[in-house]
């Protein structure tokens, strides 16, 4: 029978934390940015916003749900959202798809084009060779032009809005069954409330960008990938290929690192490699380096507009602004413990950037617990563990050489996997003596801070 008794709110929420340094920061920073700090109706959004996924977080939380009760609430919270964001910034800028959309006009005018009655010979290849860059440009733009056909170019933005949050959700789901294999289902569900709630998720469903499309197809490649682990068959190994290559019409390289962690996990039913996977991992770490700008300009090619030399030119732009020791510290630290979150920017980000800022510095506070759970899973060996830290790897090497890691759009597609891993680190964490546990969760987030603090100084 169902308990619907009181349950506990999940220790890894600690939304009395996070709401004590957000607003310390915004207080601070807020005090003296003057015109680089977002307008105030902007800023008076943006609380109501956290406040209001903080008083959900203990509303779903107060009682035991039942799993489909749980998810659907979380659906219902992202449909409000996409339409409150969407009516705020019809209001607030004019424009439903937020403030100077770029890639999100792109995307509702190719829709809006195929969807014309003037167009009635313009076939879908001929709309996607014709006006994209590359076979990574076709997944979304697809999805968008169906839509706007079959449902009109007037609901078609809306449609897409709502299949963003469907595929939002359909992702949390394979993440909670990812989390259920380590953890009960109260913590494998704190882990989900936070990536379905994740400001930044709800922000991109509502100017119609992919991310949320394109991550969806992540998770579930891995989710496939761990079913076959545990219990190789036909089908598992099918349906991984199918997503994973999904993911050649939205991002081309996270195919290829998916790739890699295929082959990875293939090896890893080897005894023998299993029993040295830490010097293997260290070994193809090496490769990764050294083979990088060759993999770039290969991905380039078939994408059409990357190559080594674009790369290099991203990183001498950023140096010529500040010192090369700050730029290259600042991207590899925002690699490991996430995208700085901007309570202040200059004139034009930060009308949009600040708004996903909460998600942002919720994920770098959790970073203590994944930077745990990854020193606990390499010295025990976990293997298990292994296929999510070879795609993160990857990911983050592709992050630091190109000069991404500090933009949440980037981040995004291993994000999930970092909860996870955050999950399990927290777990492992609460194992070892108080003390020591209430030192390192009570330094880190002052440590975090003063980084948060420095970050956006730099522009006031």
């Amino acid at each position: 029978m169902q308990n619907f008794n009181k349950i506990k709110m999940p220790q890894i929420l600690n939304f009395r934390l996070w709401l004590v340094i957000y607003t310390l920061s915004t207080i601070i920073l807020g005090s003296i940015a003057r015109p680089l700090f977002p307008d105030k109706t902007l800023f008076i959004f943006q609380t109501i916003f956290i406040l209001n996924i903080c008083i959900f977080a203990y509303i779903l939380f107060y009682k035991s749900l039942k799993r489909s009760v749980f998810f659907t609430s979380l659906f219902i919270f992202q449909i409000v959202w996409i339409a409150i964001f969407r009516i705020f910034n019809q209001t607030f800028y004019g424009n439903p798809l937020g403030y100077n959309p770029l890639d999100a006009s792109f995307y509702n005018n190719l829709g809006v084009l195929f969807s014309s009655p003037n167009y009635l010979d313009l076939s879908l290849s001929k709309l996607l060779s014709h006006y994209t860059q590359g076979m990574d440009d076709w997944g979304f733009p697809t999805i968008v032009a169906i839509s706007y056909k079959t449902f009109g170019a007037e609901f078609g933005i809306t449609f897409v809005a709502i299949l963003n949050a469907v595929f939002v959700i359909i992702g949390t789901i394979f993440i909670h069954k990812i989390a259920r294999r380590f953890t009960t289902d109260t913590n494998a569900r704190a882990i989900c409330f936070i990536w379905a709630t994740l400001p930044f998720s709800i922000y991109t469903s509502s100017v119609g960008l992919k991310e949320n499309y394109m991550v969806c197809f992540v998770i579930l490649s891995i989710y496939h990938l761990y079913q076959y682990m545990e219990h190789p068959n036909l089908k598992s190994i099918i349906l991984f290929f199918l997503f994973t290559i999904t993911l050649l019409f939205f991002r081309t390289a996270i195919f290829f690192i998916l790739m890699i962690t295929f082959f990875f996990t293939l090896c890893l039913t080897n005894k023998s490699f299993a029993k040295n996977v830490n010097r293997w991992l260290l070994f193809f770490a090496f490769l990764s380096f050294v083979f990088f700008s060759y993999a770039v300009d290969f991905i380039g090619g078939i994408r059409g507009d990357v190559d080594s030399s674009t790369i290099g030119q991203q990183a001498e732009n950023l140096i010529s602004q500040r010192s090369s020791i700050v730029v290259y510290s600042t991207n590899i630290l925002a690699t490991i413990i996430g995208p700085f979150p901007s309570f202040i920017s200059d004139p034009i980000k930060v009308n949009y950037i600040t708004i996903y800022s909460f998600g942002t510095m919720v994920k770098m506070l959790l970073s203590i617990y994944y930077i745990y759970g990854i020193i606990y899973i390499v010295k025990h060996k976990i293997t298990y563990f292994y296929p999510l830290l070879i795609f993160i790897a990857l990911h983050s090497i592709m992050l630091i050489t190109t000069f991404y890691s500090l933009h949440d759009r980037y981040q995004w597609p291993q994000i999930p996997f970092v909860l996870l891993l955050s999950l399990f680190g927290f777990l492992r964490l609460k194992q070892v003596g108080k003390l020591k546990t209430k030192f390192i969760v009570g330094l880190c987030p002052l440590l975090f801070l003063a980084f948060i603090l420095v970050y956006n100084l730099r522009l006031a």
